[in-house]
């Protein structure tokens, strides 16, 4: 029984790498901003803001369930040839990070309308900062928005196979941003995607999971 002891203290006492948590959220990252995409200061047509609970009562609205605060920002897919669906509630959030990037769209094509939203964010410290956005895509051909940072080129956010559920997407590149107010301009690329939040970190290993606080940073 002594033996046995020993030898599983032993084992427990052995040193893992730092990779075997790597999927836990960083709880001392040192700068997390996180912020509700509702919040935006303009948004133009097609573009929307979704209210669950208002949508509940409005049959021209197929909203989804699980929202920071029953808010979303939502480009409406096409208009459907049967009635509208009942709001739908989505499931729990799939697994944070990027899921592996679609293959070829093949005959999808991106929608010709503008819609748009604007969100300011202000940035503590100069950095470079990790982009997350919180999103409920519909399928493969509608699972994408264009962003654009003050007024630099835009970059293709999305495009990952996560559909019919609210999850967090990972940018590709680190932003260089500097101290101070900085415009996020998310404009429509497909029909049918929704936001909820928008989450910038400096810290790699901070890992979104479900609602976040959107309270960070400010």
């Amino acid at each position: 029984m002594i033996r046995q002891t020993i030898l599983l203290a032993c084992c427990f006492a052995v040193p893992l790498p730092f990779c075997a948590f790597s999927w836990l959220p960083s709880a001392h990252a040192d700068n997390v901003i996180c912020v509700e995409a509702e919040s935006a200061d303009t948004v133009n047509a097609p573009m929307r803001i979704v209210d669950f609970k208002e949508a509940e009562t409005n049959d021209a609205v197929a909203a989804v369930k699980g929202a920071s605060k029953d808010k979303y920002l939502e480009i409406p897919r096409k208009r459907p040839t049967k009635p509208a669906a009942e709001p739908t509630e989505a499931k729990a959030d799939a697994p944070t990070g990027n899921t592996p990037t679609a293959p070829p769209k093949g005959d999808c094509l991106t929608s010709p309308k503008k819609g748009s939203a604007s969100i300011t964010i202000h940035i503590p410290e100069d950095g470079r900062y990790y982009l997350w956005g919180r999103a409920w895509w519909m399928d493969e051909c509608r699972n994408s928005i264009t962003i654009v940072v003050d007024k630099k080129p835009g970059f293709t956010f999305g495009d990952d196979r996560t559909f019919k559920c609210w999850h967090w997407v990972k940018a590709l590149n680190r932003l260089k941003l500097s101290k101070g107010k900085h415009t996020f301009q998310l404009k429509q690329r497909e029909p049918g995607v929704k936001i909820d939040q928008l989450l910038l970190a400096d810290d790699r290993r901070y890992i979104p999971v479900g609602i976040e606080n959107s309270g960070k940073g400010e």
